[in-house]
């Protein structure tokens, strides 16, 4: 149930799944989200066919023996948390990871009026914008499973209907992605704070297992949006491609130079998850407290009741309480109430919340296609999306129709030797009028995307790229610009005695 589109071209490793077959086109309702496992396109063959046609796989067996327990054997494999959970065995205590943060990508992205990430809203405007996109991993290290509950329940018709978080307003339902949003996961900045990104979460769930250890559990309850939270030990992780998982940063002046700053994280900085001890009713039931936020139907945002501090008798007070007020509003302006808590037995259970990397913002017109390919050796072809080079940022064309241009291959040290030659790929994307310059689109969104073989022998062959001309898009942006960026066909090629001359 993660809005379309999150499936980003460099993060498919979180979404392929080889049990997937063909499915006819989704056709969603404004209460359904989608819950299958093709959404935004329509296939016709299964997952495992499509890697023998387009990629290639490899068929292999796992043949394992269980041994007996060994501590010898354990204590060589076991990996525990830093800090080590024994310092929080009681309590929940998610720690932001910068492993995630670190994981940049930079791409051009077009968004109209009717775009959901407008009304969130976690872009500046219309139009082309520039974004960082980055993972936010977050661990729970504590001992105990952060447990959220049960947002909502998915009839036979395929409509979600609220259950009990969602009734207390700290998962509100979004129109627009069809699926509830938490709002409260956490804030994302990039050097300036006025460009501040309050990541809206939706999906808080176990998505690896971080900690080998016996204390971590091998199985977690957490494994999809219905029914959230995070085992001991487990991971969070929202990745770089889901909607605004990004910052915004195209008001960031990169004409002339990089740009160097902190791409900071604060998770959980509401204190609406419960990171430490859940307060319980005398029925086992979660006990909720009003906060200050409101919902969108502006009705009061409650979160979980969680005791802070060292004395366990603050819990005998707790048995009646149903409901713990917050200072959030939901869209109706009604009180948004959270899980009454305990912060454990340990303040520090919040230190580890907030984090922090260098990023290097590049010069127009770059991004993650244009950055250097890693690991090395693991990215071939034309296909690929990292490595190229902007040769041409803005070309004019007459939008809406087929441009052709000629291409060839020169030698920079004018010998004629062909055999120094390497064979090139010439890919065509949209330019901006506004931005002025080229977009540096992947090979899905590109407009053309052509191999300049170099020959072996005889003649240098020209090579005709046709692409048709970026049409009218809004009254800024008319259409009839496109740029150029090249590559050599292997990233791992030296390539500096190739050149590419292209003309009308």
């Amino acid at each position: 149930n993660f809005p379309v589109p999150s499936v980003h071209p460099e993060q498919t490793k979180w979404f392929y799944d080889d049990t997937c077959k063909s499915e006819p086109p989704f056709n969603p309702t404004p209460l359904e989200g989608c819950v299958r496992c093709h959404c935004s396109r329509t296939v016709n063959i299964d997952c495992i066919t499509a890697l023998k046609q387009h990629i290639g796989s490899v068929n292999v067996s796992f043949h394992f023996t269980r041994l007996a327990w060994n501590r010898v054997l354990a204590d060589q494999i076991r990996k525990k948390s830093d800090p080590p959970s024994t310092q929080h065995p009681s309590d929940t205590d998610q720690k932001m990871l910068i492993s995630g943060l670190a994981s940049t990508l930079v791409q051009y992205k077009y968004f109209d009026n009717a775009s959901c990430e407008l009304k969130e809203p976690c872009i500046g405007g219309t139009g082309w914008r520039r974004l960082l996109l980055f993972d936010s991993s977050d661990e729970n290290i504590g001992g105990v499973n952060l447990i959220i509950g049960q947002i909502y329940i998915i009839l036979d018709n395929g409509t979600q209907q609220p259950n009990v978080v969602a009734n207390h307003g700290l998962y509100q339902y979004d129109p627009c992605h069809r699926h509830y949003h938490f709002k409260y996961y956490g804030t994302f900045t990039f050097g300036n704070s006025k460009f501040q990104n309050a990541k809206r979460g939706f999906c808080i769930q176990s998505t690896g297992r971080q900690a080998n250890a016996e204390w971590s559990p091998l199985w977690s309850p957490f494994y999809n949006c219905t029914y959230q939270g995070n085992s001991a030990g487990w991971t969070d992780t929202y990745q770089a491609g889901i909607p605004c998982q990004w910052i915004d940063v195209t008001n960031y002046n990169t004409k002339a130079s990089a740009v160097h700053d902190s791409l900071k994280a604060n998770m959980n900085p509401d204190k609406m998850l419960c990171e430490g001890k859940l307060v319980l009713d005398s029925a086992g039931q979660q006990i909720w407290v009003a906060t200050k936020f409101r919902a969108v139907d502006n009705q009061t945002v409650y979160k979980p009741k969680c005791i802070i501090g060292t004395n366990p008798s603050t819990l005998k007070n707790n048995v009646d309480e149903i409901w713990v007020a917050t200072k959030f509003r939901a869209v109706d302006n009604q009180t948004v109430y959270k899980p009454k808590c305990i912060i454990g037995t340990n303040p520090s259970t919040l230190k580890n919340n907030v984090d922090e990397v260098r990023v290097a913002l590049p010069r127009d017109g770059n991004g993650y296609v244009t950055a250097k390919c890693a690991p090395a050796g693991q990215h071939i072809g034309s296909q690929r999306n990292c490595g190229f080079t902007m040769k041409s940022s803005v070309g004019n064309c007459t939008p809406g129709k087929q441009t052709v241009l000629r291409c060839s291959l020169q030698s920079k040290s004018n010998t004629g030797n062909r055999q120094a030659l390497v064979s090139q790929v010439v890919r065509i994307c949209e330019s901006s009028a506004v931005l002025h310059t080229g977009t540096a689109c992947d090979y899905d969104t590109s407009l053309a995307n052509v191999v300049l073989p170099a020959p072996s022998k005889g003649p240098i062959q020209t090579t005709t790229v046709k692409f048709t001309c970026p049409n009218y898009r809004d009254p800024k942006e008319k259409g009839g610009l496109y740029s150029m960026y090249t590559a050599p066909i292997m990233e791992n090629i030296a390539d500096g005695n190739t050149n590419i001359v292209c003309h009308l």
